[in-house]
């Protein structure tokens, strides 16, 4: 007698073979353009987006596309978001090409976000189905609800928002809890940037280590943490390329031996490309000066309790969303006027490029190099402190670099929506 198991593998090939030349669904139609939806994830429900928009074909490749659709966000001086919609055509659309704007409130739900998307989406789509066959298909309907006047803002654009967040974890031997508040109030306009936070944390741990050679010998180490801080900014828009502002801060860390820091920055800014483009393009230049006083905890390793310091600063920022990829790089130095030899050089870089049909490939990393660490402890840290995390170690650079790669083939078609078992 055969064994079950022979014949489970005698015909699980052949049930294989039979559901691989099953018929799959076909397209909704020929004359259907064929779309390719460049869109984060994190902002664009992709299988509702693809349930309410029937009559376009979705694919899983730029290059097979008919119509690339670039969607990027910024957030708006309410706490809400601005979307643009790119429509670029290819193809038999090669002319065609479009851009819509439209915002969300800060207080719109999840559903309410997604239907604005699919609404301007139509919209969108509308020119390039009136060159097919499907125009006659489509239907125009008026939604006059829409149409509110604006009412006065007796906020005048004022945002206030406050968290208050807890944790708590452990185990047997180790248990470990923390809070975390903050506060924040934005005023955003087109003239306009003003910004105030408050944020505090306290962090505990307690870890207890079994040792047999003593009666009753468990020792329990205790490590806690705290962080306080206050952030402002204001920023006043001069041109289209040009603005200016500057920023406050208070701070206060055990962990890097700061009792209290405090400080003004004032600072420029240039785009080379204008303002109005910046959510497909940015390439900034800013210049900061800088005043603070430190006080320390502990006596530093060059004999300081407290210090006035001046400092300087120069970043350079790239920012494309193009329809190739994404690419964002950074780099930046700084030192004290006090003494040019504490400076700090900070680069980082990451970018997603869709190389040929099918393969991308992404890569994220940062790199500073550190001769700027004035609060340092003399003396140094015990080991406990080092092991808990208790106390900044003195380095002269850190950095962090990841790759990957991707590559996706197969079906050309990307149409289907199928919920089940939450995959």
């Amino acid at each position: 007698m055969v064994p079950r198991f022979f014949l489970i593998l005698f015909f699980m090939p052949a049930s294989l073979a039979f559901l691989l030349a099953a018929p799959s669904p076909a397209v909704l139609n020929p004359a259907a353009p064929r779309i390719y939806l460049d869109c984060d994830h994190d902002f664009c429900d992709m299988d509702y987006i693809r349930s309410e928009i029937r009559f376009v074909d979705y694919v899983v490749d730029r290059q097979e596309a008919d119509i690339h659709i670039l969607i990027t966000r910024r957030q708006t001086g309410s706490g809400g978001r601005e979307y643009t919609v790119a429509f670029l055509g290819r193809n038999g659309f090669g002319a065609l090409s479009d851009t819509l704007v439209y915002t969300t409130a800060f207080d719109d739900t999840w559903d309410i976000q997604r239907e604005r998307m699919v609404q301007y989406l139509k919209l969108g789509l509308v020119p390039f189905i009136n060159r097919t066959p499907l125009a006659g298909t489509l239907d125009v309907s008026y939604n006059n609800n829409g149409n509110v006047l604006r009412q006065r803002d007796k906020w005048n654009n004022w945002i206030f928002r406050t968290r208050l967040r807890g944790w708590y974890d452990g185990e047997q031997m180790q248990k470990s809890s923390s809070v975390h508040i903050s506060l924040s109030a934005d005023h955003v306009t087109e003239t306009w940037k003003v910004r105030l936070s408050a944020s505090g944390r306290y962090h505990e741990n307690r870890s207890t280590v079994q040792d047999s050679m003593y009666a009753g010998g468990d020792t329990t180490y205790v490590s806690n943490s705290e962080n306080r801080s206050f952030n402002g900014l204001a920023v006043r828009s001069l041109s289209d390329h040009w603005s200016a502002g500057f920023s406050v801060f208070v701070y206060r860390s055990t962990y890097e031996n700061i009792d209290i820091s405090y400080g003004l920055s004032p600072a420029v800014e240039y785009d080379f490309f204008p303002y109005s483009e910046s959510t497909r393009r940015e390439l900034r230049l800013i210049y900061r000066l800088g005043a603070r006083k430190n006080a320390y905890g502990e006596i530093t390793i060059y004999d300081r309790m407290s210090e006035m310091l001046l400092s300087e600063e120069i970043e350079a920022t790239l920012e494309l969303r193009q329809p190739w990829g994404e690419l964002e790089t950074s780099v930046s130095g700084s030192h004290f006027f006090n003494d040019p030899s504490k400076y700090r050089l900070n680069f980082w870089a990451e970018c997603s490029l869709r190389l040929f049909k099918g393969f991308s490939v992404s890569a994220y990393g940062h790199f500073s190099r550190i001769h700027d660490q004035l609060s340092l402890v003399k003396g140094g840290s015990d080991l406990v402190e080092i092991l808990l995390r208790r106390r900044q170690l003195s380095t002269q650079y850190s950095y962090y670099f990841s790759v990957g790669i991707e590559y996706a083939f197969g079906s050309l078609f990307n149409n289907v929506v199928n919920p089940r078992f939450g995959y």
